[in-house]
Parts: C-alpha cells; sequence; structure tokens
C-alpha cells in the first residue's frame, strides 16, 4: 500500500536548486592510514557501492569484512580484533552473485546486523539474513536465511540495506523486468519490514518507476539507502536505466525520502540529479543530524558533472540540493561515510585513480568546504570501495578490493 507525501510532513514539489560549483585543488599531502591497507582474503571480491564492513560498537568490538569469496562461492564475512590479523571466514548465505549489502543496530542489549544479497546464484533471487552478536562474543549468530524475492522474469542489481529509527528493515534495488513484447522496464524498488524479527512479512513499492522501456538491456544499477531519522523515514539515492531519455543514454542518478511505518508506504517526488547518461554511476548516500541527504557520485570525465560530485540537501525531501566538486579527475572507484560522533560532524570521501595510492578528503557538514586531498600509499589498482555506514569507535572504516584480493582500511 502507498501513498503520495503530504506537504505536511515536509516533503514538498519544491524545485531542486543548483548553485555554484566549488573546486578545491591542493598539493595531496602524505598521511599513514591509522590501520591499513591490510590484507583480508586474497580471494575476495565485493559489489561496487554495498555497505560491507564495520566496527562493533559494543561489547569485544571486532572488525568485521563481508565479500563474495571467490574460493567458496559464498557470502562470507571475517572479524579481526584489530584490522590486521582477521579469522577463518564464515559463510553468510550460500552460493552468492551480484550485490550485498549490510547495516548495523545498537539495540541496547546487544548489536544487529542486517544482510541482504543476491543468492542462491541468480540475480533474481534477493535472500535476507538477520544476526546479532552479544557482547561476550566475536560469533555473529544468525537466524535462517529468508528469501524475499525468487522469480526467473526479472533481475536485481545495487542491493542496499538499513533499519528506520522505529525498528523496521528497509531493502532497495534497482529491478529489471522483461516485457512479453521483448522489451526491457527498469525501476528502483524497495521492501519493507512489518517488524524486526528474523522472518518478517514484507511490503513491496515501486519508488522510482520507469519512463519508457528499452529495446534492449541495460545490465547494472545502483541504489544507496539510508535512515533519515524522525521515526521512519529513509533516504535513496539510485542510478537506473528508467528510460528518461531514449537509449543509448537513459540512465539517470536521482533520490527521494520516503516513509515506511510497518504497514504502508509513502513517498516523496523524485528529484533527478542527472539524466541522459550512458551507464549506472555508483552512488553513495548518508544523512546528518539535520535529516538532510549527502550523495556522492562518480561520473566520466567527459560529462556534463565533475567526475566525482558531492549533492548535498538542504531539504528533508531532497527537492533543494546544491552540488560540489570533490575530484576533477578520472575517478575508477569512491564511497562516502559520515563522522556523527566528533564535536565537529564531517563527511569523508574516499577514492581512487585507476593506479597507485588511495586519496580522501573530509569536510564539515555545517558548511561544506572540502579539503585539500590527501594520500595513502598504497602500491594496488582499486576496483571497488566499501565504507561503514557511519563512525564507529573513533574511526571511520573501509574496504578496498584490488587484483589482489579486500584489504581493510581504517581512517
Amino acid at each position: 500500500m502507498s501513498r503520495n507525501l503530504p506537504t505536511n510532513v515536509s516533503l514538498g514539489l519544491a524545485a531542486a536548486v543548483v548553485a555554484a560549483i566549488f573546486c578545491l585543488t591542493a598539493v595531496s599531502p602524505v598521511v599513514e592510514a591509522a590501520v591499513g591497507p591490510n590484507p583480508v582474503d586474497p580471494s575476495g571480491t565485493f559489489p561496487t557501492n554495498g555497505r560491507l564492513v564495520f566496527r562493533n560498537p559494543r561489547g569485544l568490538q571486532q572488525h568485521y569484512a563481508f565479500f563474495l569469496s571467490a574460493a567458496s562461492g559464498n557470502w562470507v564475512y571475517r572479524s579481526s580484533p584489530d584490522g590486521s590479523t582477521w579469522s577463518d571466514a564464515q559463510v553468510v548465505i550460500d552460493t552468492g552473485i551480484g550485490s550485498a549489502s549490510l547495516w548495523i543496530s545498537d539495540i541496547g542489549t546487544l548489536l544487529v546486523v542486517y544482510f541482504v544479497a543476491n543468492s542462491p546464484a541468480s540475480l533474481g533471487n534477493v535472500r535476507y539474513r538477520r544476526g546479532t552478536i552479544p557482547d561476550s562474543s566475536v560469533t555473529i549468530m544468525w537466524s535462517p536465511a529468508q528469501t524475499i524475492e525468487q522469480t526467473t522474469y526479472a533481475n536485481y542489481f545495487g542491493l542496499s540495506i538499513t533499519r528506520t529509527d522505529n525498528g523496521r528493515p528497509v531493502i532497495t534495488a534497482v529491478s529489471e523486468l522483461v516485457g512479453g513484447d521483448g522489451t526491457y522496464s527498469y525501476e528502483v524498488r524497495a521492501w519493507g519490514a512489518d517488524q524486526d524479527t528474523s522472518a518478517p512479512v514484507w511490503t513491496r513499492i515501486s519508488l522510482m518507476a520507469p519512463y519508457r522501456s528499452l529495446g534492449q538491456p541495460k545490465i547494472g544499477g545502483y541504489t544507496s539507502v539510508y535512515s533519515a531519522g524522525l521515526g521512519n523515514y529513509i533516504f535513496v539515492g539510485a542510478s537506473a536505466a528508467r528510460g528518461y531519455n531514449p537509449e543509448p543514454l537513459p540512465w539517470d542518478v536521482s533520490w527521494l525520502a520516503a516513509i515506511w511505518d510497518g504497514n504502508s508506504w509513502v513517498k516523496g517526488s523524485i528529484s533527478i540529479l542527472s539524466h541522459s547518461e550512458s551507464a549506472a554511476r555508483p552512488i553513495t548516500v548518508v544523512v546528518d543530524e539535520n535529516h538532510w541527504a549527502h550523495a556522492l557520485v562518480v561520473y566520466p570525465t567527459n560529462g556534463n558533472r565533475p567526475p566525482l560530485s558531492h549533492y548535498h540537501a538542504y531539504s528533508v525531501d531532497g527537492s533543494m540540493w546544491q552540488i560540489y566538486t570533490v575530484s576533477t579527475d578520472a575517478v575508477t572507484s569512491a564511497t562516502l561515510t559520515i563522522d556523527l560522533s566528533s564535536e565537529t560532524k564531517n563527511l569523508r570521501a574516499m577514492y581512487h585513480y585507476g593506479t597507485r595510492d588511495i586519496r580522501w578528503k573530509t569536510t564539515p557538514i555545517g558548511t561544506i568546504s572540502w579539503s585539500s586531498e590527501n594520500t595513502i600509499p598504497w602500491s594496488q589498482d582499486a576496483t571497488d570501495f566499501s565504507s561503514s555506514q557511519r563512525d564507529f569507535v573513533g574511526r571511520m572504516h573501509a574496504l578496498v578490493e584490488s587484483s589482489g584480493g579486500v584489504f581493510y582500511l581504517g581512517l
């Protein structure tokens, strides 16, 4: 069940505001990471822009890294006391493929881990698993995996997961549907759980519907969902081939706010951040203490946006926003996380240019001003980044994927 978001919950139809682009350039100082990059698994891989790493803020405060093991073909995790030495891999969901993401919540007595992934071995399957970590334990105690979708006529890309402040998990993905006439349509979907249990009832909604069907398949797409506070609010950023423009430029980058109260959906108006894109653009979303969204998007250098763009919403619904430049060079992968514990709340962008070294910048949330570029020495390529949903135990946590496997990085 769904309905349009009423104006009395501050989700209106205000026009998007695109202000001047600010770009800071400077000589890059070389800095050492607090931890790493340290190897986690030589056979590990993970999807673009999924959140797959955290440090437990409770109990034994272990580090956890999730990834797809090429050795076993399963979604697995490893734990570590220090980010340097890692345990044996533990299976989370077997026969994995495609995308995955996680979210954690401290419920006052233990930590809850929510995990979603494509499995078994099909992009048409979406599986969910809920785990808990008691304060005295390192091991995640998993409930049985639950199948949310299992279809042969649809694929799901860019899975993401969060939990509302009122305790209900929400999953998002880009859906590919094949019509009876052989055409393809793409939309952004969400599933809301009726309660925080191992096998809840899920209610699906189309958050961003397709504009038109396409004659050829457009493989790929990204979503990033983040709890926006205010009880039941979430914020969703996505890039999908919804056909705002016809082929060969059907992809757009968009965001919106929505409400899931456990029974029904209320969705806001879609704000299109960019359209006429030739491919899906990786996007990572966080929400600050003002309930305003931030998104980091990777674009090509020949596009009409900065190659690494930061979108900052100035309204709860995201209809008013401003764009800032993080980098003007060609970025191969990037991720965004948020520090909500420091006296000065800040964002941190981590990214890579495809050769050597890892780069990062930071900005205060109150007044956006991206710092000069910092460099972490690194001799390998970096095909993907994953970051924790926020700071935990005084650091930002990230995974880096390279041809040498999965590595952990703590800043």
